[in-house]
């Protein structure tokens, strides 16, 4: 969506230089390129997440990088371009009235995924070493599952988000996230340890300094598999990529259990509520001074009603009693597995299919 060659070049010879004179790198991401999502800032350069009107009024994304994107060039990382987003990065594929639909470089009749679908198109084509999104109800998860990338979002309050450009500015009801999607594990891995051990904290006041741990795991894991949650029936490629998974542990000599989902319905239709709890007000404020139609997807920013602070407060309360609900039953499965430890984790399909038109 941006591209800014010529400053790369130009950074990247400096680091060169600084190299060569001190027989020393910047840091751990010294020359490294690194791709960003166009919510991340980056001085100079314009941030339209997908707003025709921010084409025109790219300030606000211009005056200063956002922290994730300090902390990297901080460490030697060398920017070059910026990767698309659907319209203020809230459809899961990568269509806007600017730059047009990101298709999958693996099938181009089908979609990158959304919000993170052109980084993760990037990843897949190997354009970068680590290649920068965001997620915040499946904007790194959907595009790294149709594009075949080890990818991870991660927990809120552990890498830096201050600085970034929201499509709904302001919402703290559900937190938006960055994270790595990569093409090997490995640079996955370099990328989370690296910012974390940077201490986040420092610069970002929603952070907290939580180093990398090296941990040992054992031998073998209790794993629950959630194959359908009962309102979305799977694909069946998506059905036997799961049994095919769950074969595989079982072999390994895994603990595998089955998941209930008992609250996912509800906690889904909780977070599709926050999204829209301000009446579409700020997506519209946008939308409407260039006559930017909304797409199909998103027609309920524009139908839907604010609701009161009262009614947000009581969708809070009842977000979080669901949460501890779900973490109850999670360590109740302490009861069920062999060895009476709880759960390691859930393996569950991304979305219902492989890729959508």
């Amino acid at each position: 969506s941006e591209i800014f060659f010529d400053k790369a070049f130009a950074k990247a010879k400096e680091l060169d230089e600084y190299y060569e004179k001190t027989g020393k790198t910047v840091g751990p991401f010294h020359g490294l390129p690194i791709s960003l999502k166009d919510n991340i800032n980056v001085k100079g350069e314009a941030t339209t997440i997908g707003f025709v009107d921010y084409c025109f009024n790219p300030k606000g994304g211009m005056e200063e990088s956002s922290i994730v994107a300090q902390m990297c060039e901080n460490l030697g990382g060398v920017f070059y371009a910026k990767t698309n987003v659907p319209v203020a990065m809230m459809m899961p594929e990568s269509k806007n009235h600017v730059y047009g639909a990101t298709t999958n470089p693996f099938n181009r009749l089908l979609s990158a995924g959304g919000s993170s679908g052109g980084t993760a198109a990037h990843a897949a084509l190997k354009g970068s070493c680590i290649d920068i999104g965001s997620d915040i109800g499946g904007s790194i998860r959907i595009p790294a599952s149709f594009n075949g990338l080890y990818a991870l979002r991660p927990t809120y309050g552990r890498y830096p988000t201050y600085g970034t450009r929201s499509g709904l500015p302001g919402l703290e009801s559900v937190s938006s996230v960055n994270g790595p999607l990569c093409a090997s594990l490995e640079s996955l891995e370099f990328y989370l340890k690296t910012i974390a051990n940077a201490d986040p904290s420092l610069v970002d006041p929603k952070t907290s300094y939580q180093p990398w741990r090296d941990i040992k795991l054992p031998e073998t894991l209790n794993i629950a598999i959630l194959a359908d949650d009962g309102y979305i029936k799977p694909t069946p490629p998506i059905k036997r990529g799961i049994e095919t998974v769950k074969e595989a542990l079982i072999k390994a000599g895994h603990d595998v259990i089955e998941w209930d989902p008992q609250e996912h319905y509800r906690l889904q239709q909780i977070i599709s509520e926050f999204f829209v709890s301000d009446g579409g007000k700020h997506v519209l404020a946008v939308t409407k001074k260039t006559g930017e139609p909304l797409f199909p997807y998103m027609e309920n920013y524009g139908t839907s009603k604010e609701i009161g602070v009262s009614a947000l407060w009581d969708l809070h309360a009842e977000r979080t009693t669901l949460a501890k609900k779900f973490l109850d039953r999670w360590m109740a499965t302490s009861a069920v597995t062999k060895n009476g430890k709880p759960i390691d984790c859930i393996i569950a399909p991304t979305t219902p299919f492989p890729g959508n038109p």
